[in-house]
Formats: C-alpha cells, sequence, structure tokens
C-alpha cells in the first residue's frame, strides 16, 4: 500500500535565518518567521525549524502539499472523504503557564487562513508540560489528548486522521512511535475547510513564551477524489479498518543527497557552455534551460552520500522559472526515461516530485538510489 506521502522536508538544504517563502515553505509573518538554525535538529550538526514566543498567536509559515479534500460536514462528494497524517521531530525549550491549550500546528488552505488545529502544548501549574493532540478540529481546547512531555527533548510526534462524509472522524496518536491513542473518535461541529482544498500545514508562533522547534516534517494526504485512494476503500466509524491500514509514519530522518554528474540523458542547455548541465544546474548563477518540448535531462547522485536504512521516499526537488512546463524524470540503469512519475509538487520558482518505489516499483535500497538518474521533461 502506499504510503500517501504529499511532501516533506529535512530542512538541512535551507539557508540559516528567518524561513522566508521558498516552496514548499512559504511565510506568512516576517515578525513571527521560524528561524532555519544549524544545530537545532534532532540529530547532530542538523538544522531546525525554531518558534520563537510572539506577541500573539498567529500563523508565521505554512509548507505545501498537493491536496484535495475538504474538510467538512456532510460532503458526499468523492473529496467528502478522505485520510490525513503529520510526523515530525518536535521539541519545546521556554514555556510559562497556559492553562488552555495552544494550538501550534494545524492543517490550512493555500486560499485563506481558515486552519484545522492538529497538535499544540499546555503548562499546568496542576500537572505540568503537556503535549497536547486535537480531539475536536473546531474548538482545540475541547478535551485533548495529553502527553507530558520533557522541555529541551525532541520526541517523534505523529498523528492520522479519517472524516467520513457525514462528519465522522476517528484520530490515532503517536509518540516516539509509541500509540497514545488509537481509533479515538473525533468531533466536527463546524465546516473550517469546506470551500478550498486542504494543501497546507500551518506554524503558529504563539503568546505564552513556548518556544518550540521541528525537524524532519512529514505530510499525508489523500482523499476519494484522488487517483490513489484505494479502490474499495470507505471511511467507517468507530473501529475504521481504512485508518487502522493507513500506514504510520515512524520515527524518521530526511538526508540530503548532492547530484554530481551529467545522467545518461542530456538535452537541456546550460547558460554557461563551458559547465556540465548537473553544473550549471545546481549553480547559484547558472542554469540548464529546455528549448523545445519533450526535452529531457537527467542526472547522477552522490554514490557516496548514499547510505540509509529503510527508505520511505525519495524527493527531488529543482528551482525553476517555469514548473508548469515540466514534470519529473527518472532513468533506471538501461532502461528509458519514465516521466511525470510520482507526486508533482509545483510552486513558487520551484517543483520536486516525490517516489514512494522504485523504476521497477521496488522499495528502495541504497543500491537503487545510487542507480537511479533523476532530472526534468518539458512539457
Amino acid at each position: 500500500m502506499s504510503m500517501f506521502i504529499k511532501e516533506f522536508d529535512g530542512l538541512d538544504h535551507i539557508p540559516t535565518g528567518a524561513l522566508t517563502t521558498q516552496f514548499p515553505w512559504y511565510q506568512l509573518n516576517s515578525t513571527a518567521s521560524g528561524v532555519i538554525t544549524d544545530d537545532a535538529g534532532a540529530f547532530p550538526l542538523s538544522k531546525g525549524l525554531v518558534f520563537s514566543a510572539g506577541t500573539s498567536l498567529v500563523q508565521a509559515n505554512t509548507m505545501a502539499f498537493p491536496g484535495n479534500s475538504l474538510l467538512m460536514r456532510n460532503n458526499t462528494t468523492p473529496n467528502g472523504k478522505s485520510m490525513h497524517g503529520v510526523g515530525m521531530w518536535f521539541k519545546a525549550t521556554d514555556t510559562a503557564a497556559s492553562y488552555n491549550p495552544i494550538a501550534l500546528i494545524s492543517l490550512g488552505t493555500s486560499y485563506s487562513t481558515g486552519a484545522v488545529p492538529l497538535i499544540g502544548v499546555r503548562n499546568s501549574p496542576a500537572d505540568g508540560f503537556k503535549l497536547c493532540f486535537a480531539t475536536n478540529l473546531t474548538t482545540f481546547t475541547t478535551a485533548p489528548v495529553t502527553v507530558d512531555l520533557q522541555l529541551n527533548t525532541y520526541y517523534w510526534i505523529y498523528m492520522k486522521f479519517s472524516l467520513t462524509p457525514n462528519a465522522q472522524l476517528v484520530g490515532s496518536y503517536y509518540i516516539n512511535n509509541i500509540p497514545i491513542e488509537e481509533n479515538f473518535v473525533m468531533t466536527l461541529t463546524s465546516d473550517p475547510l469546506s470551500t478550498y482544498p486542504c494543501n497546507r500545514l500551518v506554524f503558529s508562533s504563539n503568546s505564552t513564551n513556548v518556544k518550540y522547534m521541528v525537524d524532519d516534517v512529514y505530510v499525508q494526504s489523500v482523499s476519494g477524489a484522488d487517483t490513489d485512494w484505494p479502490a474499495g476503500f470507505t471511511v467507517d466509524v468507530p473501529n475504521d479498518p481504512v485508518l487502522a491500514d493507513f500506514p504510520v509514519i515512524t520515527s524518521r530522518r530526511v538526508k540530503s543527497i548532492p547530484i554530481v554528474a551529467d545522467g545518461d540523458v542530456i538535452e537541456f542547455t546550460p547558460s554557461d557552455p563551458l559547465m556540465e548541465n548537473w553544473e550549471a544546474a545546481i549553480s547559484d548563477t547558472e542554469y540548464v534551460q529546455s528549448t523545445e518540448r519533450g526535452q529531457t535531462d537527467v542526472y547522477k547522485v552522490d554514490p557516496s552520500a548514499v547510505a540509509l536504512r529503510d527508505v520511505n521516499a525519495v524527493k527531488f526537488q529543482a528551482k525553476t522559472n517555469t514548473y508548469f512546463s515540466l514534470t519529473s524524470a527518472i532513468k533506471d540503469g538501461s532502461d528509458p526515461v519514465e516521466d511525470g512519475v510520482g507526486v508533482i509538487n509545483r510552486g513558487g520558482d520551484k517543483i520536486s516530485y516525490i517516489l514512494e518505489k522504485d523504476a521497477k516499483d521496488q522499495d528502495w535500497t541504497n543500491v537503487t538510489i545510487t542507480s537511479t538518474q533523476f532530472g526534468l521533461k518539458s512539457l
């Protein structure tokens, strides 16, 4: 079964400093924006995205992903049934008293500031610091599932939920791969995302001195309107067989692997004729360009950087000024180029695609990642 991964980011490839708009990330508030910070990630020498306390609870940054679902009641169209998952490393470092739960991570849309709260914190003098998972997707403060957390410690947090056309919800919550609640009946008492599709993961800065940081962020999403909705699947409660089968993303690390050589098919033109295509493609000042439709450029990755295990997916990302005129392209060994494969995400000046399986529809291994050439095809 597919993992339904629609976007992920390990942050290490992003320059340090305030997280400005650079797809798939968008900056919503320059004052409250998260900051890409060296040595703040979940692993040694890795970067983290740090959110400091603000003067009010504000949406700071979002991560875009391709999505079609509407989070609303009484929606009998195909996008009225959906499943979603969110996972990441999470650490809180400073917090003041907050009797009510504060939503920090939500699902939203690119067309409005409306959001569905998923994950937050509470620090009550009575029972200490808690991580909170939403059980009511309209009102975060209503009976969230809470878990004790230590400050200054990274935890892998994960939440998944399903929605039926008649607004029945089931959620499951995990900390460090351990289930806290599974198949928990949730509530939706309004229609927060009824007009525009759910396609943003929203991060908020807050007003109660809660400083937190995240690393290696994943989003899963699928609706009945998507071509990858499993055939014959329904969404039932309370013992939802679909949600139970919806794959959990366990603790992960996202690793960036550079391209280091031209692949077997090189048809774009480098802006500097003295440079090889791969050099121009990764340059800050040069570029490669297609001069006609149907051209392909693929590149080889650095084999010394491929030392991975239990790979969920591979993502190729490129900078471009005409992302709607390009699609994905991969080539495995002597096989011909395949194009239009994977989950394609476009926006700003970037295009990316995510592949959960290799060119032979098998799980990725170090060998197949090294042998596969990744690139783009012009349309």
